[in-house]
């Protein structure tokens, strides 16, 4: 998974053979930065259930923690708590 939001310019680069030899899937998803506080607002409210998605929690001063997990393919989703 990437996700992220980059300049119209950025590019990735993979060989074709990884696409297909490990047969990837590549989906676009478009989101915009205003909702954003709409959707954490839902988390915070509890209208959006979590359970079962978010695999890890940490806190902020943790990041450097989550973003190992997460590159050890140890996590399927991990959360961020300020």
């Amino acid at each position: 998974m990437i996700y992220g939001v980059y300049e119209n310019k950025a590019l990735v680069h993979w060989p074709p053979s990884k696409i297909f030899g490990d047969e990837i899937t590549i989906i676009g998803s478009f989101s915009q930065t205003y909702c954003f506080p709409r959707a954490v607002a839902y988390l915070d409210s509890g209208k959006v259930k979590v359970k079962g998605m978010v695999t890890d929690v940490f806190k902020l001063e943790d990041y450097q923690l989550a973003l190992d997990k997460m590159n050890s393919r140890g996590a399927l989703k991990i959360a961020i708590k300020p």
